[in-house]
């Protein structure tokens, strides 16, 4: 009996933080990962620096061939997601294209992560698709 009542507790002790996760309460803050665009085998690591909701003081830098930062982004609650937008692009032609596109946050499948999907201008006109896996650092 007392090792289920153990268990039990230590289940409910990992609810808390998903459920800041899913409703926005945890996310200011940095998040660590990888992301890659579809259809292509290369994989960026990828970090996400979220700050206050509604404010533009976040960013996005992908470490790939070549580099891209994004910055001056702004996050807003849809739902059960967060589209997010920014108005800065240092790294190319592919990093400006990228900064045009629509962000979409979620929460992960497990605690303290999330996932990304970022629709943008591809560069043969059609459109790309880039998506990621994130966990918040530290």
């Amino acid at each position: 009996m007392k090792n289920n009542i153990l268990v039990a507790l230590t289940l409910l002790a990992g609810i808390p933080s998903f459920a800041d996760a899913t409703t926005g309460g945890d996310l200011p803050g940095q998040w660590v990962g990888n992301s890659q665009v579809e259809g292509m085998r290369s994989v960026a690591r990828t970090t996400l620096i979220l700050g206050a909701a509604d404010a533009e003081d976040s960013s996005l830098r992908i470490d790939g061939e070549p580099s891209c930062t994004l910055a001056h982004g702004k996050y807003s609650a849809d739902g059960d997601t967060w589209s997010l937008k920014f108005s800065d692009a240092r790294g190319g032609g592919a990093c400006s294209r990228l900064a045009q596109g629509t962000f979409v946050l979620h929460a992960g499948s497990k605690p303290r992560s999330l996932q990304f999907e970022a629709s943008y201008p591809g560069a043969e006109g059609g459109q790309s698709l880039r998506r990621g896996a994130l966990t918040r650092y530290p």
